[in-house]
């Protein structure tokens, strides 16, 4: 195994962790959907929000041109 670091070394310059962070992502959809069941389907207060995320997919895309 290796780490980013030595990945860099070796000249790779692109490292795809999308099923790692599919899981991470399914764990914490389980996690919130538990603990608003549990609360009867209260929400919390988060920073994430519609646009915020436009935000941040509008500045990824805008690196790609």
């Amino acid at each position: 195994m290796c780490n980013l670091t030595q990945l860099k070394k070796a000249g790779v310059s692109l490292v795809n962790y999308s099923t790692p962070c599919l899981f991470t992502a399914q764990s914490a959809l389980e996690k919130e959907m538990q603990r608003m069941k549990n609360n009867d389907a209260s929400l919390i207060e988060t920073d994430v929000n519609v646009k915020n995320c436009t935000e941040l997919l509008l500045d990824n895309l805008a690196h790609r041109r």
